[in-house]
């Protein structure tokens, strides 16, 4: 899954770490130390992400590869 942020930025969601929303805005903390911000809150940046899933339920496999399911 991504998260769509407001400015064109994609970031992997397996690299985030944690969202935190603070003075209206959500700073967004990767795995690898660096952070992004968006004025989205979490719930919005989940919304854009699975709109562009195109409503698709994805689940991960016994694998550990992800599979979208309609």
């Amino acid at each position: 899954m991504f998260l769509f942020l407001e400015y064109g930025g994609v970031i992997l969601m397996e690299r985030v770490v944690a969202l935190v929303r603070e003075n209206g805005r959500t700073k967004i903390l990767t795995a690898d130390n660096s952070a992004g911000e968006s004025v989205f809150t979490p719930q919005a940046l989940d919304a854009r992400g699975k709109r562009f899933l195109g409503g698709q339920n994805v689940k991960e496999s016994p694998e550990g590869e992800r599979k979208g399911k309609r």
